[in-house]
């Protein structure tokens, strides 16, 4: 009798996901439209994403930018105006997906380039997915003249920051949030 009480409790508490409705929403901010599946990245201060987004980007531009830690492309989809290559790279098959949906959305994806403005530079992009550490240990990774990171609450770790490090000439870094140790408060 003990083993069948058991087994109810056990099947009472189990985690249950049950899906219903859209499996995705759209994100707007003052710059861009998002799509968000459900599991992936997006900034959650809602208030405070077009001042972040415009902290990192303004004024930047250049030959090659690299969003490491890419989300659904908050930062790729702005760099993309003022640089001429735009690398995201990004760990999670949801924001994954959603990185090559939005980018797609102001790149011809199947041309590699986006349709610039008359006058303007086309953009290559290159949306992967990929882990930042596995990404920078590969031979012949260009060095960006500007690398956004926003990682996850653990930071670079110890291989992403000595690869960072190890560049033959200083990089711009961005980022969005402060490292650990936090400032108390």
């Amino acid at each position: 009798m003990t083993a069948l009480r058991e087994a109810q409790t056990k099947a009472a508490t189990a985690e249950t996901f049950l899906s219903s409705g859209e499996q995705s929403l759209i994100y707007k901010t003052q710059q861009a439209a998002y799509r968000v599946s459900a599991g992936a990245f997006f900034q959650t201060n809602r208030h405070l994403t077009d001042e972040l987004v415009k902290i990192v980007t303004q004024g930047q531009s250049g030959i090659l930018a690299l969003d490491l830690y890419a989300g659904v492309g908050l930062f790729s989809n702005i760099l993309a105006e003022n640089f001429q290559q735009v690398v995201a790279v990004e760990s999670s098959k949801h924001s994954a997906a959603d990185l090559k949906h939005n980018l797609s959305a102001i790149n011809d994806c199947s041309k590699g380039e986006k349709q610039g403005a008359v006058g303007e530079a086309d953009t290559q992009f290159a949306a992967l997915q990929s882990t930042a550490e596995h990404y920078l240990a590969q031979a012949g990774v260009p060095q960006p003249d500007l690398a956004v990171m926003d990682p996850p609450r653990a930071g670079l770790g110890d291989r992403v920051t000595r690869a960072l490090a190890n560049w033959p000439r200083p990089a711009s870094f961005m980022s969005p949030v402060i490292p650990p140790p936090w400032p108390a408060t």
